[in-house]
């Protein structure tokens, strides 16, 4: 089999290896724009040793309809926590929830446990979101400094309404 039997594109494919896009990244990345965060953060290996620190949020999420959703709705609840940390991390946590008459109880009870580089200086983003049969909702509930070591977030009652 000669060269020329194979179409050169799949040659020129194999010398450009193809990069997955994730359309999640740009959004994220416009979030954390919106919030303050930079993307101008150093590289992992310039940074100093992480101090870990660790915690609980507790949150109840009381969504109240406008109208009352069909029977048998639900709704999907999410406390989201983010460090502005040069490390960056981030958790988030998501509950499902049944729509009695016209109100949604979430509660959310999550765990967290981060690698910060200077817990000292830095913030945490406590933000939710609510999916429900007819509408999305979001927000934030507070920027504080970072909670020390052992922490318990709450807990904190988020009344939304659809």
């Amino acid at each position: 089999m000669s060269e020329q039997s194979f179409p050169s594109v799949s040659l020129n494919r194999l010398a450009h290896p193809r990069t997955k896009t994730r359309p999640y990244q740009k959004l994220l990345l416009t979030v954390l724009a919106a919030f303050g965060f930079t993307a101008s953060m150093p590289a992992l290996g310039q940074l100093s040793a992480p101090t870990y620190v660790s915690g609980t949020a507790v949150a109840n999420i009381t969504v109240t309809f406008s109208v009352a959703p069909p029977s048998g709705s639900t709704v999907s609840c999410s406390l989201s926590l983010s460090s502005n940390d040069a490390r960056g991390p981030a958790d988030s946590q998501t509950i499902s929830a049944n729509v009695s008459g016209s109100t949604a109880s979430c509660p959310i009870t999550m765990y967290y446990r981060w690698r910060l580089t200077t817990p000292a200086e830095d913030t945490m983003t406590i933000a939710y979101s609510v999916v429900g049969p007819t509408q999305t909702s979001s927000g934030l509930v507070n920027i504080i400094p970072m909670p020390a070591d052992g922490s318990q977030l709450g807990p904190m009652n988020i009344g939304v309404t659809q």
